[in-house]
């Protein structure tokens, strides 16, 4: 098949983290025969971070904004998305002159849902759509966004979700039917991360913005702190919140304890993930992030809020620990487990779990799916 994914996020770098679950489904498929095609927008230069997959940057207005950025309520985020959406349009046409591709997989109902269906109007190129969090509980929260989503997911030949509860809202928008389909990262050989052993590693891994409880997870930290209890805090990642969390940071005495390390490579990542203790997912809403994917995947216990599908994983598969979400009391209470017995063990059915997210089965049920649309 002639693949062509339409996306408005697409690492540039293997240091950005920004869509850095394409990559992997897209050379995945590569790698099984087919031909891939990934349009997103230019924002900057580029490094290769895929094997066989041609990438076409189309330009656009936004320069090195990230599109998940974008204000839509004001004038300029507004003339940004609507270049977003011409740009993104003008090159999926592009490439269906010159080489016409046999089905169009769009990450987001919106706005590369809502492109792939006006090509498919126009030029017949059936389409499918990967709901991601986003596109969904954001933009369809409003009546004229709301539409905008809902034309792309009924258009669509095919509907995925990244979650359960995304999955619902889905079928809810659409009254067709969508499949549960997770997002995974490419397996890496960890790097080599010494934590000190004496003492209990908690990891956070994610953007620093309020909607991720970075400062609920600081405000648990300094509770234990009053109680005689100093676990390490390793926190990757960046974000509009960087400066007040340090200042936090400061403020609450933790300088020794909290280590803000800023973006890192995927196998840090990953090495960090083996050398914890736990992760803790602290977010105030959410679906389900690849962090925690790729926790499970790496039997690493999870200390989390009860939103989105994270609970529904850890109690089912028992792979850790959930507190009411916005509550840095039972979040501390949590830790403080953590801290006086361990962590908790895995549980048996953890391994099930971890097989329904390896790359290849995600690649698989993708690629079946397409080639139907194909057809």
């Amino acid at each position: 098949m002639k693949i062509a994914i339409v996306t408005t996020s697409y690492p540039r770098s293997p240091r950005d983290g920004s869509g850095k679950f394409v990559p992997p489904v897209a050379t995945e498929l590569v790698r099984r025969g087919h031909r891939v095609t990934v349009l997103a927008p230019h924002r900057g230069p580029a490094e290769p971070v895929d094997d066989g997959v041609d990438v076409r940057w189309f330009p656009w207005l936004g320069g090195s904004r990230a599109a998940v950025d974008l204000r839509l309520g004001r004038p300029h985020g507004l003339v940004l998305a609507v270049s977003l959406v011409v740009n993104m349009r003008r090159a999926l046409i592009d490439l269906l002159r010159v080489d016409r591709p046999d089905v169009c997989l769009a990450y987001w109902a919106a706005p590369a849902g809502i492109v792939a269906w006006t090509v498919r109007r126009h030029h017949g190129i059936p389409y499918a759509v990967w709901s991601l969090g986003s596109d969904v509980n954001v933009l369809a929260r409003h009546r004229l966004t709301r539409q905008v989503v809902r034309v792309a997911l009924r258009g669509a030949g095919a509907r995925f979700a990244n979650s359960f509860a995304l999955r619902e809202r889905v079928v809810e928008l659409a009254g067709q039917p969508c499949a549960f389909l997770p997002i995974a990262s490419a397996p890496v050989e960890p790097a080599v991360v010494s934590l000190d052993q004496t003492v209990v590693n908690l990891l956070y891994i994610g953007r620093l913005e309020p909607v991720k409880g970075v400062d609920l997870l600081l405000s648990a930290l300094a509770l234990l702190r009053a109680e005689g209890l100093e676990p390490r805090l390793h926190i990757v990642g960046q974000g509009s919140l960087g400066p007040a969390l340090r200042q936090q940071v400061l403020a609450s005495g933790l300088t020794h304890q909290v280590r803000l390390l800023g973006t890192l490579s995927n196998e840090d990542v990953a090495g960090y993930l083996r050398a914890a203790d736990a992760l803790v997912i602290p977010s105030r809403s959410e679906s389900l992030p690849v962090v925690a994917i790729e926790a499970i995947r790496s039997s690493r216990p999870i200390v989390a809020a009860a939103v989105g599908d994270v609970p529904r994983l850890v109690s089912q598969y028992g792979a850790g620990l959930i507190v009411p979400p916005e509550d840095s009391t039972a979040l501390a209470g949590a830790l403080r487990c953590i801290c006086e017995r361990g962590a908790p063990p895995p549980g048996p059915n953890l391994a099930a779990l971890q097989a329904r997210f390896e790359l290849t089965e995600i690649a698989s049920q993708l690629e079946t799916a397409l080639a139907d649309l194909a057809r």
